[in-house]
């Protein structure tokens, strides 16, 4: 069993990840975040949900961030395979928290350099299944690297 967070436009795309949410459930993966997909509107640029415990945009993103950090993988949902600035952010940060991150969509947003290209840090996969051996290669690379860092424990 695994633990995934999936990000992506809550705005645009709130439909796909719902279906994202609901592959990964029935594959076993436990979602912590988001809790749900249904959305009661948005507010100054932010989507809302039910299952959200505040409508502080704030404190929303820093429980979807403390879940990045407990989760095996991120999954990004991105349909038309453009990344917006939160989505961005939180790559940014799986990406200092060494959590694998995958999506299931081709990334063509054109607006990176090569130097800040979020693709290199995102793993395209073709099922659930890849995604599987994705988190398991990362983390025998992430445990071989433990006897060598002083301080570094296993999540």
């Amino acid at each position: 069993m695994y633990r995934v967070t999936i990000s992506g436009s809550f705005r645009r795309h709130l439909v796909e990840i719902q279906q994202v949410m609901s592959e990964l459930e029935r594959a076993e993966f436990v979602v912590l975040s988001p809790g749900g997909t249904v959305s009661l509107g948005i507010e100054q640029g932010f989507t809302f949900l039910a299952t959200d415990r505040s409508r502080d945009a704030r404190t929303v993103e820093d429980g979807h961030l403390k879940a990045i950090h407990r989760s095996d993988v991120l999954w990004i949902v991105c349909p038309d395979g453009i990344l917006g600035a939160s989505t961005m952010f939180e790559i940014g940060f799986a990406v200092a928290c060494d959590v694998p991150i995958v999506t299931l969509d081709e990334i063509h947003d054109q607006c990176y350099g090569p130097s800040d290209n979020p693709r290199r840090h995102i793993e395209c996969v073709t099922s659930i299944e890849k995604a599987v051996e994705t988190i398991e290669r990362r983390r025998d690379e992430f445990r071989s690297l433990i006897p060598f860092i002083p301080g570094l424990r296993q999540r």
